[in-house]
């Protein structure tokens, strides 16, 4: 008996980063569709139809086998186009998930653009006409306070709400104003 070592991390939503006591890879995908590229075995394609348990996989190369300098190049050329792939799914994942990452990491919210500089503009003129009256948008999963006009909130999420309670009432609540819209 050995002993062996194995872990999988997860990068993102449909990411992971595997090592090995003897290998590294990547892992794209779900649990019915993927890809992977493994130091070891090389890249790999899979797919499954639900329910039936059928499957079927595809070695794209990687094998460690002696070959010729002709079948060396090719296994380098797909392993350095799967390399590519991946990090594409990659950034492609990355970039969807990009609210919630810059959120996360406090990315994006220092610095003040024009638009920022008109929704704090329409804040204070609301916030001055009416002092009572004003409606706010709030986040009960950011516990984040937001005018409606605010680029930040996404009215379709089931977390967002509209209310006619004061600023100062939700702050003591326990939530917090939006950086951009109520500085």
């Amino acid at each position: 008996m050995g002993l062996n070592f194995r872990k999988s991390i997860k990068v993102a939503d449909g990411v992971k980063l595997n090592v090995g006591k003897k290998s590294a890879g990547v892992s794209v995908g779900g649990k019915y569709v993927g890809a992977s590229f493994n130091s070891r075995t090389g890249a790999r394609v899979r797919a499954s139809l639900p329910g039936t348990g059928l499957s079927y996989t595809k070695s794209l190369g990687g094998s460690k086998k002696k070959s010729t300098s002709k079948k060396r190049k090719k296994s380098t050329a797909s392993t350095i186009l799967l390399v590519a792939v991946v990090v594409l799914a990659v950034l492609f994942v990355v970039y969807k998930n990009w609210d919630k990452i810059s959120d996360t990491l406090g990315i994006g919210q220092t610095e003040v653009t024009t638009d920022q500089a008109a929704d704090n503009a329409a804040a204070d003129q609301a916030v001055s006409v009416d002092n009572g009256s004003v409606t706010y948008v709030i986040n009960t999963s950011t516990k984040k306070i937001h005018l409606s006009t605010c680029s930040y909130v996404d009215m379709s999420s089931k977390n967002v709400s509209e209310t006619d309670e004061t600023l100062e009432t939700l702050v003591g609540e326990g939530y917090e104003k939006c950086s951009r819209c109520l500085k």
